[in-house]
């Protein structure tokens, strides 16, 4: 039962980042349009996506102390003694 909360609170974390990322293309194509010819590149888009997801991980963690589907779950990340993680750690 544990590995299915810690699953689906990484899927809804997942889903969040990328609520995240659509706003951020539809803003880069109306800013600049070239950016639509640079975004048919899969590769563009797998780059831009990871950035975002490993920036929400890291910075929901360092700010948080959990992700949003962690606090649904009422999940979190602890030391082996059952003590807070240090920030460095998180990293």
């Amino acid at each position: 039962m544990y590995y299915l909360k810690r699953y689906l609170a990484f899927q809804i974390d997942v889903v969040l980042s990328g609520f995240l990322f659509a706003p951020l293309l539809v803003l880069l194509t109306f800013t600049n349009p070239e950016f639509f010819f640079i975004m048919k590149s899969q590769i563009f888009i797998t780059l831009t996506y990871a950035i975002i997801i490993i920036s929400y991980f890291i910075i929901m963690d360092l700010i948080a102390g959990r992700l949003i589907g962690k606090i649904l779950f009422k999940l979190k990340i602890v030391c082996l003694n059952n003590k807070e993680l240090p920030k460095y750690r998180i990293l």
